[in-house]
């Protein structure tokens, strides 16, 4: 389109119920391969997009649509990066679907995750370089989110997208380099064709050995029609280990034949380099004032902006408490409570002398990384030094073992 036009037509127009397959098209050049037989099957749903009704109108989920167009001048100049957006929609009625808020241009879809969690998700782009030619590359999406879980597990989520990539991928691994994890609860999701299209639609296997988890079809050579992650299509990939996350490389083997063969994504997994940071984990007992102490970090964890403030919100008024830590995630009760921090003899410390809370029930302490102690028994840390967090207070109305605690932070300190 030239400046100034407008793509008026409406939905019927681009109906795939007649359409082509975007098989014929090589998304990364734009070339379409010419006129083409029409999908087959039942008509009214050939060609369209199918989603498991067991999808729709989950509590609490997000809806969204993307767009995208594919142009040979524009793909062939090295523009087809910001060809994709997505908008969110209303889920309430399937039959009659509504849209929310403004078109989010430029980006995929993949994007939504992170807007809907902005505190836990992050997209890399990977660019398969050169893929058709000098400055006309594959654009791939990597998300990913790590979450942590009670009895020291966590969650390790991911989405693939691959907006233009003609090589299109058939592997997914990342690294799990120390001794000793536990991986559990693989997960994978993808979208089958249909339609006359001629992939297959067996999942990928899941492999846990070599030092990586790997998720994976088959080559270009032993099945050119087999379940590789194809442009405009995203597939999903996760597990559990007892691992806490830290930043590795995974890579994305590549299924067409090409000047490559794999492409490298840094991303969240276990035994990786301790991210720098907090969250939050383990779970808080209810108190006799009906509510739970929840942890809240505020400030930097950087050790040269000084600013780290923990707060403990929510405990019992007119009690005192007090702040401990320790190298280790457990998961024990104690009191009436939780007990979420752990280590060897010695390393399990008191932040703080016992505080009197305000009428609220709230507890705070400022780290001040100038000073050594910075609290009782709180030595100096380095850069890359991780420690748990977590508050015990009295509780004496609840009965029981007369106290509680708080959820716990684990914080990795950054330079």
């Amino acid at each position: 389109l030239g400046i100034g036009c407008a793509d008026t037509y409406g939905a019927g127009l681009n109906d795939g119920d007649g359409g082509g397959s975007k098989r014929h098209i090589n998304a990364a050049t734009g070339h379409h391969s010419g006129a083409q037989a029409g999908p087959t099957g039942v008509n009214g749903i050939r060609g369209r997009l199918r989603v498991p009704t067991a999808e729709l109108n989950q509590p609490g989920s997000n809806y969204v649509v993307e767009i995208q167009y594919v142009s040979e001048e524009d793909q062939m100049a090295g523009l087809s990066r910001n060809n994709s957006s997505w908008r969110e929609i209303n889920m309430t009625n399937p039959g009659n679907l509504n849209t929310i808020g403004p078109v989010r241009r430029y980006n995929p879809g993949i994007f939504a995750w992170q807007h809907f969690y902005p505190n836990d998700v992050i997209v890399e782009e990977v660019v398969n370089l050169d893929e058709a030619g000098p400055g006309i590359h594959g654009y791939f999406f990597v998300a990913f989110r790590s979450t942590a879980l009670a009895g020291g597990l966590f969650r390790y989520e991911y989405a693939i997208q691959n907006m233009t990539s003609d090589q299109s991928a058939r592997e997914f691994s990342i690294p799990v380099a120390c001794a000793g994890v536990n991986i559990t609860d693989p997960y994978f999701h993808d979208v089958d064709s249909h339609s006359g299209d001629p992939w297959s639609t067996t999942d990928w296997t899941f492999d846990n050995s070599g030092g990586q988890v790997t998720w994976s079809t088959e080559t270009f050579a032993n099945d050119q029609n087999a379940n590789a992650l194809r442009w405009g299509t995203m597939y999903n990939f996760g597990f559990t280990a007892d691992s806490a996350p830290g930043m590795t490389q995974g890579s994305i083997g590549l299924f067409k034949p090409g000047m490559t063969n794999a492409l490298s994504v840094d991303l969240h997994g276990p035994c990786g380099t301790p991210v720098c940071g907090s969250y939050n984990y383990c779970t808080s007992g209810q108190n006799s004032s009906g509510g739970v102490c929840q942890i809240a970090v505020s400030g930097s964890t950087a050790i040269s902006d000084n600013n780290l403030v923990i707060e403990a919100l929510g405990a019992v008024g007119g009690q005192p408490g007090l702040f401990f830590y320790g190298p280790t995630q457990v998961s024990l009760p104690f009191g009436n409570g939780t007990r979420c921090v752990g280590g060897g003899v010695g390393e399990v410390q008191r932040l703080t002398n016992a505080m009197m809370p305000s009428i609220f029930g709230d507890f705070t302490v400022a780290l001040d990384f100038t000073t050594s102690p910075l609290g009782i028994g709180f030595n100096a840390v380095a850069a890359g030094d991780t420690q748990n967090f977590q508050c015990w207070y009295r509780d004496p109305a609840a009965g029981g073992g007369g106290f509680n605690l708080s959820n716990a932070t684990s914080i990795t300190f950054c330079p």
